[in-house]
């Protein structure tokens, strides 16, 4: 069992347990209990005892956000990820000439916050997430989702794009990134924002492998950095 400990009030009570992890209330409280663990912050509310391993990790990340997606709204600030993401949208159709008819994936799509503005840009917005109760949470907005099971299994080059809004820095390993990135048409972009500039070397060095090209759109302090990766180099 992983212990959580949240800061605040907001989000699971002191000794509830989900998906195997227990939340306690206070992170003074944590001790770690070999050099292999670690503590680290998420949504700013709680910290998680983290193994080493990033697929261990992805496992215990799933766990988590399975277990605060009913709060996730309230752990969040809504308008400021809405805006977010109409940005990422929004720079996404200036680089790709997106049918109304053309798959667009959105990439960790939690509750399927973009909904409502893939409704209003006229964008057919796939949502992407490895946590069933956000997938779930998704589609009574009306977003159509899918696993990253059924993505392994849908047909390569489906997709014109991707946006990803407040998750690329949450990444222990790339793995679920290149599955997405291998589903993408020839013409493809990805549109990302990377919050205070973490994760961004390691999706670049995938970008790099695989023959794509990084252009840099922009910084916001809010936000951080923003990244259109081209799935080709051809512009």
């Amino acid at each position: 069992m992983t212990l959580v400990a949240p800061v605040g009030v907001l989000g699971p009570p002191e000794g509830t347990v989900r998906y195997g992890l227990e939340f306690r209330p206070n992170v003074t409280a944590l001790q770690v209990p070999t050099r292999e663990l670690s503590v680290e912050r998420y949504l700013d509310r709680f910290w998680l005892m983290l193994p080493p391993g990033p697929d261990e990790r992805q496992k215990l990340l799933d766990g988590f956000f399975n277990a605060v997606a009913e709060d996730y709204e309230s752990l969040i600030d809504v308008p400021r990820n809405v805006a977010n993401i109409r940005h990422l949208l929004t720079s996404l159709q200036l680089r790709v000439d997106i049918d109304p008819n053309d798959r667009v994936i959105d990439f960790g799509c939690g509750t399927g916050l973009a909904a409502s503005v893939a409704q209003e840009m006229n964008v057919r917005l796939i949502g992407l997430d490895s946590s069933e109760n956000m997938r779930r949470m998704a589609r009574a907005r009306s977003l159509a989702t899918m696993s990253p099971g059924e993505l392994a299994r849908s047909k390569k080059g489906w997709f014109v794009g991707a946006v990803a809004s407040y998750v690329l820095h949450l990444l222990p390993h790339t793995k679920g990134f290149e599955l997405m990135w291998s589903r993408l048409a020839a013409h493809a972009v990805v549109v990302a924002n990377f919050h205070k500039d973490h994760g961004i070397d390691q999706v670049v060095q995938v970008i790099d492998r695989t023959g794509g090209m990084v252009e840099r759109i922009g910084t916001d302090p809010a936000h951080g950095t923003y990244l259109a990766m081209h799935r080709s180099r051809q512009r």
